[in-house]
């Protein structure tokens, strides 16, 4: 009883202190703030719904190690719905990672509130990006990455 207690409490507690001190760390990186992108509705109820579930499901479950994996996931979600994709000075900052300026090739609009990035590096992993923006910020974004990708 009392691993599955430590399990559900201390490893979402650890991830997120982890996560906040780099996340803290990767805003210093990324200089000043030039724009903040607003989530979409649909975006941040998918995430509180998911994060619900991952909590109940982590304390339903007996196995302490994947309940504390859920809740642990269930937490970075949450940390999700408070950190906004950014542009800022060095880079975009979009789930807590910073994009610097200098890894992005080039961009274009797919739809009318989908912005795809593309990156100078193709890694196996990590070819494209794609960023949902408010058709009120489309403009904004635009100018900055025209200023920023010259």
């Amino acid at each position: 009883m009392f691993i599955k207690l430590a399990a559900i409490l201390i490893l979402p507690i650890a991830l997120f202190v982890i996560f906040v001190a780099l996340l803290k760390q990767r805003y210093r990186q990324a200089g000043k703030q030039l724009l903040v992108i607003p989530m979409s509705k649909f975006r941040r109820f998918m995430l509180i719904g998911l994060s619900t579930v991952l909590i109940i499901l982590g304390f339903y479950i007996q196995n302490p190690l994947i309940s504390g994996g859920s809740m642990g996931l269930a937490s970075s979600y949450l940390i999700d719905l408070f950190c906004p994709e950014e542009m800022r000075e060095n880079g975009i900052i979009t789930y807590g990672y910073l994009i610097r300026w200098s890894l992005i090739h080039s961009y274009e609009w797919k739809s009318s509130e989908e912005l795809l990035l593309k990156f100078k590096r193709r890694n196996w992993w990590c070819k494209k990006w794609k960023i949902w923006v408010p058709q009120a910020k489309r403009v904004q974004v635009d100018q900055i990455l025209r200023s920023k990708l010259v």
